[in-house]
């Protein structure tokens, strides 16, 4: 039996945060529009989040780049669907935007697409290691980064995908 309770919202797209004021209804009508308005492109879902007072974030990445007037068309999408069928009165606030410096990378996709560029790796344990991405396999990846006792010597180092806390793309001057 389906639980429509707020806040238990069980969605592979949406993280619930906090108290949802969204119902399982509504919830999955947005994720509907979301998948709909990213047909025939190569957008993709990073994360996404409920947050209090009915905000909506979806972070959206894509093998070429994202674009402000992509995450418009598709947050004039979702709007547009949300006030056809729960009308003008329909009370939330709505964010799209691309996963940026600052998300970590999460899907595989985005990994390949990084190639070449400096990656900020924390692990679980809480070690830290930054290096130049070099490789991506279906369970790991590879950088190439110098040893702190090594001040020139390049090594490369493969780290699994569920080695890491986070891995976020290094910004270079």
């Amino acid at each position: 039996m389906e639980n429509d309770r707020k806040g238990d919202i069980c969605s592979p797209f949406f993280i619930p945060t906090y108290e949802n004021m969204l119902s399982n209804e509504q919830t999955k009508f947005i994720e509907d529009q979301l998948m709909e308005a990213l047909t025939d492109t190569d957008l993709f879902v990073v994360e996404s989040h409920f947050l209090p007072d009915s905000r909506i974030e979806i972070f959206l990445d894509s093998d070429s780049g994202v674009t402000i007037k992509q995450c418009t068309l598709i947050a004039r999408h979702i709007n547009k669907a949300l006030i056809e069928k729960y009308g003008e009165e329909f009370d939330y606030e709505l964010e799209v935007g691309s996963a940026g410096l600052e998300h970590p990378l999460k899907e595989h996709r985005q990994y390949v697409k990084n190639i070449g560029r400096q990656l900020e790796v924390t692990f679980l344990d809480g070690a830290y290691l930054e290096g130049k991405l070099t490789e991506v396999g279906e369970e790991q990846f590879t950088i190439q980064y110098i040893p702190a006792k090594a001040k020139h010597k390049k090594e490369l180092r493969t780290i699994r995908f569920d080695e890491t806390k986070a891995v976020l793309v290094g910004v270079t001057f």
